[in-house]
């Protein structure tokens, strides 16, 4: 297991909840103490590990699965291939980042570089799948980033063989209620919400105006068959007209209401 303590590139930590501790009669409050923490270095000086996320899968023998960008520390968005890195001990020890085949920074034929990014992996129980979601990047000539050529982009793990499927695109639909355009969509840095009967609730966001960088939050229900992710509708289109308008939304469950958070340039 990889245990290295030289300079630190991504951390994990392990947070366990103690019981809970009543504060009002109908919002409990817990604690979290830290129980671990594995630091994972770069592997040179020009990268660091960006956006590193875990799911986890339970069973008999549960599995932690990590997955981060290897991005580049010259410019923005300078993302690479997509590694993993897995714990079988509640995140005491993790293994050495693995790079995943299936999700590297591949040239185009139309001399696009196109990789997954912004990826948040979660644990689907009905298929037993680890799905993880997010977009693309990509750079023309390999160097300048168009955002306007954004989708949103999946990929799905068997955890039986740690083996990743190929990065998917899910096909949107052109139009939305106010029937303008669906542009730049993506899911970056979303967390989604699986239904019991398979469906998904995935956030994401898009622009209406391809030249206008305001961005428009929608959840998207989508049907899963275990392998591939397709739109079936979308709920209620959320835009403030300023700067970047909503955007990187992500959505929770609790008891039978459902909560979205989005960001915005001034505010939460």
């Amino acid at each position: 297991m990889f245990t290295s303590p030289r300079l630190l590139r991504a951390a994990f930590a392990i947070l366990f909840a103690s019981s809970p501790v009543s504060f009002a009669d109908d919002l409990p409050r817990v604690s979290l103490k830290l129980e671990t923490l594995t630091t994972i270095p770069g592997r040179s000086t020009e990268l660091d590990w960006w956006q590193a996320r875990t799911a986890f899968v339970p069973g008999e023998g549960p599995l932690w699965v990590t997955t981060m960008s290897e991005t580049g520390r010259d410019g923005v968005h300078n993302f690479h291939d997509i590694y993993q890195s897995i714990s079988r001990d509640a995140g005491k020890t993790w293994s050495e980042p693995a790079i995943i085949p299936s999700l590297k920074r591949t040239k185009q034929e139309d001399g696009f570089e196109v990789v997954p990014g912004d990826l948040c992996p979660s644990w689907h129980a009905v298929y037993g799948r680890v799905i993880t979601t997010g977009k693309t990047f990509n750079f023309e000539g390999g160097k300048r980033e168009t955002r306007v050529s954004e989708k949103v982009s999946y990929a799905v793990m068997n955890p039986k063989t740690n083996g990743w499927g190929p990065m998917n695109v899910l096909v949107m639909t052109n139009k939305d209620h106010s029937r303008k355009a669906i542009s730049a969509a993506n899911a970056g840095t979303t967390q989604r919400v699986d239904l019991p009967d398979g469906g998904i609730l995935l956030p994401v966001l898009y622009q209406r105006d391809p030249e206008s960088y305001n961005y428009t939050s929608v959840v998207v229900r989508c049907g899963f068959d275990g392998e591939t992710l397709t739109y079936k509708e979308h709920g209620s289109e959320l835009n403030i007209p300023q700067n970047r308008g909503l955007y990187e939304p992500s959505l929770a469950r609790f008891g039978d209401r459902f909560y979205l958070t989005l960001r915005a340039d001034h505010s939460a």
